[in-house]
Formats: C-alpha cells, structure tokens, sequence
C-alpha cells in the first residue's frame, strides 16, 4: 500500500499497518514503487512537496511517466460564489482551448456542504454535474426538511409539505395520530392544518394532543411574521424554535454533523438570495430553488462534470482536478489544528486529492466565506498551499460578473460582503432563433416558459444536446447562421 495516501483513520485504518509491517514480518522484502503513470511531474513534485512535511512516512522520489505538464493553477476569490464562478470560467476555457467534454473535470471538496455554491452556479449555467458518494444539495432529506418548513408557511394548504414536517424534528406525533387527523379534517371538511388544535375532536389525548397544539401554533406564527421580517431572520429563527440544529447536534454522528452543516448552507444560501435580491421574500427563494431543481429534470446528463469529497476520490483520476475551499479550518479540517496525527491525515488527504489529476490541476480559496447569516469569516489560505514551491504554481487572476463589496468589523476577523452584478446581459428571445453560448457552443431555442428576468430557453445544440437554461445567467448571444458547427 501506499502510506502516503491513508486516509481513513475515521474508519479504523492505521497507517502504523503499512509503516510497521516490516518490523513485524521481518523477513519480508520491500520493493518501492516510484514511477508513477497517472499525473505529470509538476503535480507530483507539487503533491510530494506538501506531504514530505509529515513525519509518520516512508521516503520516496516519485518520477512521472508523463513528462513535466503544466503548473498548477490558483484562484483567490472573494468568497464561495466567486469561488464557484472562477471554476465555470476554467471550465469554458478548457473546453474551448483544449476539447475537453464535462466528464474530464472533477471538483473536489473537503465537506459535503460546499456543494451548494457549487450546484447553484453549475444550474444557472446550464451545466451537467454528477455527485459521487452523495446525493445533490436540495434533494438531501435535511434540507428537503427545511425547505417543506418554508414550503409549508407560505401555503398552509401544501398537505405533503405538512405530512413531511409534522413530526421532524420527532415530537411524539406518528403515523397513526396523523391519520387520524387526516380522516377527521375530512369528515368536517376543513384543511389539515385547521383541525390540529383540535385533538380532543380527532381522538388524540394527552402529549399528543399538546404537541398538535404547540407545532399548530408555531407554524401560524411564523406565517403571520411572513411579511414583516426578511426570509433569511424568518428561516433561521425557525430553525431555532423547532430546534432543528439541536437535533442533529445532540445525536452527534459523523452523519448527522454532515446533515446539521447542510442546514446551515441552506440558511447561508437564503442569505445569499438576499444579497442578489434585497427586497425578495421567502416565497420568491422557494421558487427560485424550484427553478434551478427543474432545469435538472430537462437537461441531459450522460457527459457531467464529477462533484466529491476529497475522501471519495481516492482511487479514481480525471484529466483536469479543482480542490476548493483551500483554507485553515477546511483543509486542514479545524479539528486537526491542535493534533499532529490528525494533521498529518489532513496533509495526506491533500496530496490524495492532487494526485486525483492526470494533466491539470486547479486550487482555489476564498478571502471570505460565508459562516453565519450575513457575517463571513476571514478566509486564510491553506497552509498547504504555503508548502507548495512557487516554482510549481501559477496565479490566475479572475474577476466576477458579480462585483463584491467586502467591508470588515471592528473586530477584524468577521466580514460582510455586499453583492451587485456588473453585467447584465438580456436579449429577446423566440422559438426558432439560432443563439451561442459560450461552452456549448451554437443552438436553436426550441421552446420558451417563463417571463422577465426568469425566462427559460429549451436549447438544441451540436449532436442534438439538449439544455434548458435560465436566461439571466446563460448570456446567450443570437447569431445569424443557422449552422450549428
């Protein structure tokens, strides 16, 4: 095995089995392997640059098969949005400069959490992704939660909304008791959610019946409060009163620590909706959610760009590798900071997630990224990247139709970020014109739905590749030749 590349301590792996083995068959033989046939020689200088800094290693000098490549490119952004903006701009470059096609890019990621800028840019482009080892951002069960919350306030007639929320976080309201509840509202013809204080009527006692009353109560609440405070301070003091954090929190699994970070994303994507959108409510966010959902239902995604975890990646390789989110306390995960054990694994997972590329590899971090509600913590580049010899990177500049004003509190380290698009590019559009775009090439539009700034062009490009874009984002361009080359 390869020491170098154990990553898994979390799962019971010990890298003492590969480091100790000789000592504990001694009359075994060792032979290293240090021609290596996958990445070219900048990215395993690079990679064997970083992860010689641990002490727990076998030394080796690992020689390339494929000549020196190319550097290593990095991206400091603003934040996560421009993050996620500066790896669209690559991959259109990529494709046009070099035919790449989607399925030899891979963006690689230390939480699951960090898809959700990911995803959103990826829809509002109209380009196909793939998430190995999870499942997409807004179909994962703890943010369908939060959202069937929203859902749910906004329209107290959304019944598969309500049956989904009625007992999460559990409340001691189960199956039986709702449908009860359900064969009651009926008899009397009422909506659900009218007769649930009414739990004496329906044949409910005791816990239960309070527990009816309390989450009756506390949903029209907050659908009283609808429009008189923003969506993002309706959204996160919901979240505090149903006590949803809590739930997660207190069950304290690897899992559940992954599902309490979604719910956050969430609540961060809300504010950054606000951002674009200051005057907008939560019933306009839902529907943007279902916008960029239903693009997913259209276009085709036989050729996608592969999304993971740095963990997931190992023993698999792609062309062209991003690693984002390049920062103290992501990678390095916070938690390594005070164990050197830990560090080292971090250090490994680097180098695991580097040696994922066959000719291209792409770095990224953020100044700032978003923590809680409109406040961003002052991002620190990795300190692996530091271990990097400069020799080996090369600094791309990039800059965002999305201009961010960053200012900083008095405290220093806690930033807000203020949003404004610096291109707007509309056109007007109809079935049967000829338009470009600037990855896919030229396409015919075959239908149109929606109006104003949410206006979505079904689009047939070259090899009949169909995609349904969103025309604020997609900055297509009408052309006047029908030949689709």
């Amino acid at each position: 095995g390869d020491d170098d590349q154990s990553i898994y301590s979390w799962r019971g792996a010990d890298i003492k089995n590969i480091l100790g083995f000789k000592r504990k068959f001694s009359g075994c033989s060792t032979f290293t392997l240090e021609k290596n046939y996958r990445s070219t020689q900048q990215i395993l200088s690079a990679a064997t640059a970083v992860v010689e800094k641990n002490k727990d290693r076998k030394p080796k000098t690992m020689e390339s098969a494929n000549g020196a490549g190319d550097k290593i490119g990095l991206f400091e952004t603003v934040d996560e949005m421009e993050e996620a903006d500066a790896i669209v701009s690559a991959l259109e470059k990529e494709i046009n400069l070099n035919k790449r096609t989607f399925q030899d890019f891979a963006v690689l990621y230390r939480t699951n959490a960090q898809s959700r800028a990911l995803e959103d840019s990826f829809r509002r482009q109209g380009i196909p992704y793939t998430i190995v080892g999870g499942i997409r951002f807004y179909e994962r069960a703890e943010v369908k939660n939060l959202l069937a919350y929203l859902k749910f306030i906004v329209n107290m007639k959304d019944t598969v909304s309500l049956r989904r929320i009625i007992n999460f976080p559990p409340r001691g309201i189960g199956l039986k008791t709702v449908d009860k509840c359900v064969t009651y509202a009926e008899k009397v013809k009422k909506e659900l959610f009218e007769i649930l204080p009414e739990g004496t009527k329906v044949g409910v006692r005791g816990k239960q019946c309070q527990s009816l009353t309390k989450f009756h109560d506390t949903i029209q609440k907050y659908n009283d409060l609808l429009k008189k405070i923003n969506a993002g301070e309706l959204a996160r003091s919901l979240v505090d009163e149903m006590k949803v954090l809590n739930y997660y929190k207190n069950l304290n699994t690897p899992e559940d620590n992954e599902r309490y970070n979604n719910v956050l994303e969430l609540l961060n994507s809300i504010d950054a909706f606000l951002e674009r959108k200051p005057e907008s409510d939560i019933r306009e966010f839902i529907e943007e959610v279902a916008l960029l959902t239903d693009i997913d239902n259209w276009n085709d995604e036989t050729n996608s760009v592969t999304l993971m975890t740095l963990h997931s990646a190992k023993g698999l390789e792609f062309p062209v590798i991003f690693i984002t989110g390049l920062e103290d306390g992501l990678l390095p995960f916070y938690n390594a900071f005070n164990d050197q054990k830990e560090m080292e694994e971090e250090r490994r997972l680097f180098y695991v997630g580097l040696t994922r590329a066959i000719e291209k590899v792409y770095l990224l971090y953020a100044r700032n990224r978003r923590k809680m509600g409109l406040e961003y913590a002052v991002g620190l580049a990795s300190r692996f990247l530091k271990e990097i010899p400069v020799k080996y990177l090369e600094n791309i500049s990039f800059n965002s139709a999305l201009m961010r004003k960053v200012t900083t509190s008095n405290r220093g380290m806690k930033t807000k970020v203020k949003v404004t698009r610096s291109i707007t590019l509309f056109d007007d559009f109809m079935v049967g014109d000829y338009v470009k775009h600037a990855i896919f090439g030229i396409g015919k539009i075959m239908a149109l739905s929606g109006s104003g700034e949410n206006q979505r062009v079904g689009v047939v490009f070259k090899d009949g590749l169909k995609k349904k874009l969103i025309v604020k984002y997609a900055n297509l361009k009408k052309v006047d030749t029908p030949a689709i080359t």
